[in-house]
């Protein structure tokens, strides 16, 4: 029983770094809206806006308050005490002033809610986005790495020829500038890799995954083109619908100024403290009282709340114009990388092979070294295009969606770790043999095993029936 318990415990230990420090880019996302301080703070701005329709609601109810008066009169006859009564007051009319204080609130605190939602598509996007640059600097990396060794490889064996020919020794600086030049795009690619991994954590508020996963898992498009896509920015888009909620609480503030012109109708009841009048005893009052001149504060009021609409009107405008135009220009830019990662794809495979087979002939002195570190160079700029066309082309789906309001909605809804479809998937270029290095094994009847440079790349071809 004591060993089985040890083995527990170990087997626990083992696997606690993985559940601590192993998430997944969509456990990230959803992290963060849960616990970013933003978050909290629109949630916060969208129950101060509900508490704000509760106080305006309650001008509509009668108000119960105490007061203590105290009476000092300058006769004799007036004896000097105090009077302490409850005040019941009930407004029965008031021009329209407390409804469209009511309105406004209400209008203020739907803005909030649309509010609310764009700030979760913001952090949605922000957190994605870093997810994804931290992985693809982590990538970019790993192909640093390659092209240092691959460089390090050829200025060893070059080392070697001109030990055998010292007259080569000239060429041998240029493989060590090539070499010195991988170095510094591995040292800046790290330096890339920290900043990307302290932007993650920030988006976290704890520290970054030990590697990235999920990448393939991304919430899709579902539409077929950009023109379906912009039917979605309508009135019930988020930014739109805020936009519309303010537009409301301003007509409702252009109303509320103008109701200051209106008279008022109040109802009280409390104890008179009118001396010799029901002294002392419970009063019912009906108070009217008009407006007849203010030096022109309503009428300022009223043109503030007029200006203030009206910059609304046109705000709303200009949003439905820059909202179609993002759109338009995310969707291109969509469509362009995930071409340009596919051609990247082809172009990749293609160096690798030439890489590959440059290699081979620069071994037997059919290629100068000059070819052998072009082709190195140009093979590592279509390894990093590639990555960072695949890196433009998910951030741009990403993008498309936080444009329609819809990226924080689509990543609540979708189960953890199940594959998406309409993500961007291209898998990692994989080199195809050289027909200068196949050797052939004939067999009769049977499939013929090619053998390549790299064994990991065999293939099988059928033999022709005789």
């Amino acid at each position: 029983m004591h060993l089985l318990r040890t083995r527990t415990w170990c087997l626990a230990a083992a696997m606690l770094p993985t559940w601590c420090f192993s998430q997944s880019l969509q456990e990230a996302v959803l992290k963060s809206l849960t616990q970013y301080p933003s978050i909290a703070a629109s949630q916060s701005r969208t129950q101060a806006a509900q508490s704000d329709i509760m106080r305006a609601k309650g001008a509509h109810w009668p108000q119960l308050s105490w007061s203590a008066t105290y009476n000092d009169y300058r006769s004799n006859a007036v004896s000097d005490r105090w009077v302490q009564s409850p005040l019941l007051s009930l407004n029965l009319w008031s021009g329209g002033r407390i409804q469209s204080d009511v309105e406004r609130a209400e209008a203020l605190a739907r803005a909030s809610q649309k509010q609310e939602g764009i700030t979760r598509d913001d952090v949605a996007l922000l957190s994605s986005e870093a997810y994804l640059q931290w992985a693809h600097h982590k990538h970019m990396v790993a192909l640093a790495q390659e092209n240092l060794s691959t460089h390090e490889k050829i200025l060893r064996d070059f080392l070697t020829i001109t030990q055998v020919d010292p007259g080569r020794r000239i060429d041998l600086n240029q493989a060590q500038v090539r070499y010195d030049n991988a170095q510094l795009s591995l040292l800046k690619t790290q330096t890339d890799t920290a900043e990307a991994a302290e932007r993650v954590a920030r988006m976290l508020m704890a520290p970054v995954p030990s590697e990235p996963s999920g990448l393939e898992w991304l919430p899709p498009i579902q539409y077929a083109s950009l023109d379906q896509a912009q039917m979605k920015l309508d009135d019930q888009h988020p930014v739109i619908a805020r936009l519309l909620a303010q537009r409301e609480a301003a007509q409702a503030s252009v109303r509320f100024a103008q109701a200051q012109n209106a008279p008022s109708v109040n109802l009280t009841h409390a104890k008179s403290t009118t001396p010799g009048l029901a002294d002392g005893k419970f009063v019912t009052q009906l108070q009217l009282n008009l407006p007849l001149f203010d030096g022109g504060t309503a009428r300022g009021a009223v043109g503030v709340a007029t200006a203030n609409l009206q910059a609304l009107e046109s705000d709303l405008k200009e949003t439905r114009l820059i909202l179609n135009e993002q759109l338009a220009t995310v969707w291109a830019s969509w469509v362009s990388y995930k071409s340009r990662a596919e051609i990247g794809q082809q172009q990749t495979r293609t160096a690798q092979d030439l890489a590959q087979g440059y290699g081979q002939q620069f071994r037997v002195g059919r290629r100068s070294l000059l070819d052998l570190l072009n082709i190195q160079s140009d093979l590592y700029t279509y390894q990093s295009n590639t990555a960072t066309a695949l890196l433009e082309s998910r951030l741009s789906q990403l993008r498309i969606l936080a444009n329609l309001g819809q990226l924080a909605n689509t990543w609540s809804l979708v189960p953890t770790g199940r594959a998406l479809p309409g993500s961007v998937q291209i898998a990692p270029p994989t080199p195809t043999p050289l027909a200068s290095l196949i050797q052939t094994l004939s067999s009769p009847d049977a499939l013929t095993m090619v053998h390549v440079v790299d064994p990991s790349q065999a293939f099988a071809l059928p033999l022709p029936q005789e």
